[in-house]
């Protein structure tokens, strides 16, 4: 009997290891027509690892990658922005311009560029494809679990679900611990369940929402959200929508109140943060929660994406939490965690984290799944919106109520010019 779809992880690798796999991936991306980013990965890739094409071969296959994905106006240009484009062309440009009869470049020259699309496509196509119908279909048709064991490996047990712990709450420092765990939070796996499943032939949307449970302190199963999209614009212009915090309540309707009290800086902490007082209505019969949030605005310079990291304080004290308390309010602990990855000068894509404990008596799967479906709609929309509203003024002017988020990131780069905290002991994979 052929085992489920839902008891194999399956192992990006095998879109190139993998002929079905690799001929299947494809067809689902073509439904959409977003499968050039792939068909150039798989170009370069039959450059670099084929051992039996001739200089001539090469050299035909490499200007046929550079004419087709990689100049401006090319029949399949990739999305990519020109700073990552433009050694390979200026490369094959100098020796073209020395008429060698051989092209003489090395054969990692599309590696960089290569690099970006493969981790776009393992962080968002791919993902939505190992839940497809597209693929569970095909795996129905296998009369054995030859084609599943070829592209995955079986789950061994469920696995532990993260765990929120007290200790996460009493450091009031954003760490590169804080970091790290949310990173791997984020990743995509089989613990994230779909809120709506995409169909066979159906065109790709704009965004992707998720769900997951975890653990709370008192070992009591909660859940958190996901989003995932893609936006027209530049990561810069989305991120400075973010940072607007005077239109928050646009796409967070239950906001009540986002009150920066406190901001602290790198000379206190490893990164400079701000403090806020976070509050928001429940759905009738719950009470309000309140939450006291230490924040940074940050930058990868491996993954190219920039990222807000907040949590909840404990214990924590302040003069404008007290009328909200004494009324009732109800103290939540919470993670937030965004990013916005550069795709090009006019496209990035973003993931959005959020995990709370509500200390709810019962956690009702149906009404979380139900409010993510319509919140993250929302939010996808009202970002383009307030985009849209401010991209003219951007860099001219940058969202001035920020929170002093904008600080945070600047005292970051000066600090780490280079980036290397977190990731300096090899811990991101596209190093």
């Amino acid at each position: 009997m052929v085992k489920k779809l839902s008891d194999y992880d399956v192992l990006f690798d095998a879109l190139f290891t993998v002929a079905e796999a690799t001929k299947l991936f494809a067809s689902y991306l073509a439904q959409s027509l977003n499968d050039d980013g792939f068909n150039f990965v798989l170009q370069v890739r039959e450059l670099k690892l084929n051992t039996t094409m001739s200089d001539a071969e090469k050299v035909k296959l490499v200007l046929n990658i550079l004419d087709t994905y990689i100049v401006e106006g090319a029949p399949k240009e990739v999305n990519i922005d020109a700073v990552t484009k433009e050694p390979a062309i200026k490369l094959v440009e100098e020796t073209q311009q020395r008429e060698k009869t051989e092209l003489l470049v090395p054969l990692t020259l599309f590696d960089r560029v290569a690099s970006v699309i493969t981790r776009e496509l393992k962080e968002d196509a791919f993902c939505r494809f190992t839940r497809s119908q597209c693929l569970e279909d095909y795996i129905k048709k296998c009369k054995d679990d030859t084609f599943l064991l070829s592209i995955g490996k079986q789950k061994e047990g469920k696995r532990d679900p993260l765990k929120l712990e007290v200790e996460d709450f009493y450091n009031h420092s954003i760490t590169d611990g804080d970091i790290k765990k949310m990173f791997a939070f984020a990743e995509d796996n089989s613990e994230w369940i779909p809120v709506r499943r995409t169909k066979r032939n159906e065109k790709e949307r704009g965004f992707y929402s998720y769900i997951r449970p975890i653990k709370n302190k008192d070992n009591e199963t909660i859940f958190s959200g996901k989003a995932t999209g893609t936006l027209p614009y530049s990561a810069e212009h989305a991120l400075d929508a973010l940072m607007h915090f005077d239109r928050r309540k646009e796409w967070e309707h239950t906001q009540v109140r986002f009150e920066q009290i406190d901001y602290t800086p790198d000379n206190d902490h490893m990164y400079s943060q701000h403090t806020c007082i976070y509050e928001i209505n429940m759905p009738f019969p719950l009470k309000r929660r309140i939450t006291p949030v230490a924040g940074s605005l940050l930058y990868d310079y491996v993954r190219q994406c920039y990222f807000w990291i907040g949590k909840t304080l404990q214990p924590f004290k302040h003069d404008s939490m007290e009328q909200s308390l004494k009324s009732g309010v109800v103290v939540l602990d919470l993670w937030i965690f965004i990013q916005f990855y550069k795709v090009s000068e006019n496209s990035c894509r973003y993931v959005y984290i959020g995990i709370g404990d509500f200390h709810m008596q019962v956690n009702s799967l149906f009404i979380f799944k139900e409010y993510c479906k319509k919140h993250f709609k929302e939010m996808h929309s009202k970002w383009i919106e307030i985009i849209e509203s401010i991209k003219d003024t951007y860099p001219k002017q940058r969202a001035q109520n920020n929170a002093q988020l904008y600080n945070t990131l600047d005292d970051f780069r000066t600090k780490f010019p280079d980036g290397k905290t977190w990731t300096e002991q090899g811990y991101s994979s596209y190093q």
